[in-house]
């Protein structure tokens, strides 16, 4: 067995494929948000539903595309960089960098593309981003709270019913 040079409370490194799979499911969340902003903007507008609906949803899937694309990016050059340095980089202030950078850069692109002004994208799209750092770390902090809560009640359960016999 190969000793590890990394502490055991540095997160692993998520392969090509999870990363990949990990962006795809943003990506499909932010397209299915844009059919649906897209369909609302068309019966608000009287525009045709379908064209309308398709085409802001694919706006929204290639923004998405490159702000999580990036965030995953930098996500992993922060772990790579942290794991060369003497201190080690908080895993709430990973994550935010990481969301900041995927929202400045990826909004960058977006803005560029879509309106040819950059940092009007970059400044629209970093707040976006850091708001959906803080709902993955509040989530992963209710997730890991309710997960102790459960497994406390299973061991008061499980003494409970060894008195019990």
């Amino acid at each position: 067995m190969e000793n590890s040079t990394q502490p055991n409370d540095e997160p692993k490194s998520l392969s090509i494929l999870e990363e990949v799979d990990r962006v795809a499911s943003r990506v499909a969340l932010s397209a299915a948000a844009g059919l649906t902003l897209g369909a609302s903007i068309a019966i608000f507008q009287g525009s045709p539903i379908g064209r309308t609906a398709l085409s802001v949803s694919a706006s929204c899937a290639l923004t998405g595309t490159a702000c999580f694309g990036t965030e995953r990016i930098a996500d992993n050059a922060i772990r790579l960089l942290a794991g060369n340095s003497a201190k080690p980089v908080d895993e709430t202030t990973r994550i935010y960098a990481a969301h900041a950078i995927g929202g400045g850069i990826g909004g960058g692109i977006a803005g560029g593309l879509f309106q040819g002004r950059v940092l009007s994208g970059a400044l629209l799209f970093m707040p976006i981003m850091l708001s959906i750092a803080y709902g993955e770390i509040s989530a992963e902090e209710y997730r890991q709270e309710r997960l102790s809560q459960l497994l406390g009640e299973s061991l008061e359960k499980g003494e409970d019913d060894t008195k019990a016999e």
